[in-house]
């Protein structure tokens, strides 16, 4: 279009009296006051206010006035004490290391595997002497073969010593010609994580200091580019800890370091910069965003209390999505698992990011799952354009509140933590065990309840899938203990779900078929359907094999039809004002013709429990109730758990 023949648009900035202008906002407390009345006496805390594992009450809206005396709020991205990121281009210019997981024991297979991917989106390298062979300089030069680590970054979890592992790097270098000076990256050593996650040390605590303090010295002069001290949260993650946990005891780690560091002459400028921070990435959006806000401002007031200057204040974040939050059967959904998690972790602002391949819960990733988990990250950066946005959360009420929130109590049990001794002395004593056991068992009993949901485990279970198989996984080698403790017990959750699932395989291996149950529905459609529906859903959790007839019309009928499918299970759909009259006739005929059979109630009503349970009904089901242990104890009566 022509200059001559362009339109004079004159756009118009001001406001314009609109509907909204009629109104003025309602206050919180009117707000309130109207959702009281909406929720018909239901108490407001029950209904909308939600308590987490953390101890913290979400309230269902936020507002100005929650977040109006917050400390950080005026802090830019790049400065302060780093809430909203260390960098203040944020993504802009350096986008987060896509950091993923190799864990192939044979140094070739490593390599080939790790060129393929490098050359499809993977911007860094990730090499584990604990599932890798590296032990030799000839090893690690066929795991790295024609990898240019001048340019791409390379972390190396070394386990409880790194020295060992950066003397065979530099030997590696060194005999290929290459200039260590320009190697970027990370080794990281992490003592305590390690005694934590096994339960021992092969050596003393003193002598892991010892070779940590020699490592901070040789690359401060071989290798200035490399970290060389890890502190790792996936010890405690994997072990279900909350997301105030696990920050609290990595920086209880962290101190111990920074002190047994300067004990040995080193400056809080010195140790520092040379520190890489693991955090698992759980699946509480919101919580996770939080936590890694928190965990930047934190660490940048402890470093700044030690004296360091800006740069030491700057905490380098790598973010692994959940181990613990997968699951073996339905293994897709936990691609949709690692998405928001990893979403949750680019907001948040790690600085490098491993999401785990669908299928790691059965052994090491193939081509596919490891490309499935690689484009998740280059999804989020090529076409969500996550890199584009400083500190996307920022800002939100909500998040702010929640950040000041989890570093509140963050730092309440990490100056617990340090009262017990350091983060030693707190594992010796078993304080960070039994805190997150208690965490854990909460986390266990809402899975049980259908509280705490795992799609394809206690919820919409696939009895239909066929049992997934496993694959080898490289065989770690373990060595004499010098120091033992408790160790965490590193646990997925769904495990108790999958175990029942087993058992129902197992069981259909060696009789031919799965554990049957029998609905017996009562009445027409509308009187059996919602319960006989939620019954269906509740029993294909633990793998039962579920008949699902029409309604019945008479309490014989059902009992001929349930006595003739041969289930050893039974259980009674409708409703409680039709139960007085079906459950007395419909129990005594089954147990009649098999006194073993287990007669479940779908529903509890709590006035005529008792009354059922004498009539002969065994088991309740409800909304709340606990699956594990319901299924569990039928897998006991029926034979299918010894």
């Amino acid at each position: 279009m022509s200059g001559n023949s362009r339109h004079n648009y004159d756009i118009q900035l001001e406001k314009k009296p609109g509907l909204a202008g009629d109104f003025s906002p309602p206050t919180y407390d009117q707000w309130k006051t109207a959702a009281e009345e909406n929720l018909k006496g239901v108490p407001f805390e029950k209904a909308l206010v939600t308590h987490t594992y953390e101890n913290i009450d979400l309230q269902p809206i936020y507002t100005k006035l929650d977040i109006e005396d917050l400390p950080h709020l005026e802090e830019k991205p790049g400065f302060g004490h780093y809430v909203r990121g260390t960098d203040t281009k944020g993504y802009l210019d350096k986008p987060w290391e896509i950091c993923q997981a190799i864990p192939y024991n044979n140094p070739d297979e490593f390599n080939n595997a790790l060129k393929h991917d490098l050359e499809r989106g993977q911007t860094a390298v990730h090499l584990s002497s604990g599932t890798t062979s590296i032990g030799t300089p000839e090893d690690m030069a066929a795991a790295l073969k024609d990898i240019d680590l001048e340019t791409i970054p390379i972390h190396i979890d070394a386990g409880f010593s790194g020295l060992d592992t950066y003397t065979t790097l530099k030997t590696v270098l060194e005999n290929e010609n290459r200039s260590p000076e320009k190697v970027n990256g990370s080794i990281d050593a992490d003592p305590l994580g390690y005694l934590a996650a096994h339960g021992s040390l092969p050596i003393t605590l003193e002598n892991a200091f010892d070779q940590m303090a020699e490592l901070l010295s040789r690359a401060k002069e071989e290798m200035p580019l490399l970290r060389t001290v890890g502190i790792s949260g996936l010890p405690y993650h994997n072990a279900g800890a909350s997301a105030i946990q696990e920050p609290a005891f990595v920086l209880a780690s962290a101190v111990e370091y920074i002190e047994g560091m300067m004990d040995k002459g080193f400056t809080i400028d010195e140790i520092a910069p040379r520190m890489r921070f693991t955090f698992g990435i759980g699946p509480f959006y919101f919580m996770e965003i939080a936590k890694l806000r928190a965990a930047r401002l934190l660490w940048s007031k402890i470093v700044e209390t030690y004296g360091g200057d800006e740069e030491s204040r700057k905490m380098n974040i790598h973010g692994v999505t959940s181990f613990y939050n997968q699951t073996r059967y339905a293994p897709y959904v936990n691609m949709l698992r690692t998405v928001t998690e990893a979403f949750s972790a680019v907001v948040g602002g790690v600085d490098g990011l491993q999401t785990n391949p669908f299928d790691e819960t059965l052994g090491p990733p193939d081509e596919f799952s490891r490309r499935a988990a690689r484009n998740t990250q280059i999804v989020l950066l090529e076409e969500s354009h996550l890199a584009q946005v400083l500190d996307p959360a920022g800002g939100s009420y909500y998040v702010e509140k929640l950040t000041h929130e989890v570093a509140r109590k963050t730092w309440d049990l990490f100056r617990e933590t340090e009262k017990q001794g350091g983060m030693f002395n707190a594992l010796q004593k078993e304080f960070p065990q039994k805190e997150i056991e208690t965490t854990a068992e909460k986390r266990k009993k809402d899975l049980a309840k259908g509280k705490y949901v795992m799609v394809g485990t206690n919820s919409y279970a696939n009895v239909k899938e066929e049992k997934p198989g496993t694959k080898p996984r490289p065989k770690k080698q373990s060595a004499d203990a010098v120091i033992s403790i408790r160790s965490l017990r590193l646990h997925r959750a769904a495990e108790i779900f999958e175990e029942l699932r087993d058992a129902a395989n197992t069981f259909e291996t060696q009789t031919g078929a799965r554990p049957k149950l029998f609905l017996a529905t009562m009445g027409p459609l509308r009187q059996h359907k919602a319960r006989a529906d939620y019954s269906r859903g509740f029993f294909e959790l633990g793998g039962f094999d579920v008949i699902y007839p029409e309604g019945f019309d008479t309490p014989g009928a059902a009992v001929d039809a349930a006595a003739a499918s041969g289930a050893p299970v039974v259980v009674i759909c409708s409703t409680d004002d039709t139960y007085p009259e079906l459950v007395p006739p419909i129990t005594k005929g089954l147990k009649a013709t098999n006194p073993g059979i287990q007669v479940v109630l779908a529903g509890y009503p709590k006035d005529r429990a008792e009354a059922h349970k004498e009539a002969g009904v065994d088991e309740f089901i409800y909304l709340g109730a606990d699956a594990h242990a319901i299924l569990s104890s039928l897998f006991q009566k029926i034979g299918v758990l010894k």
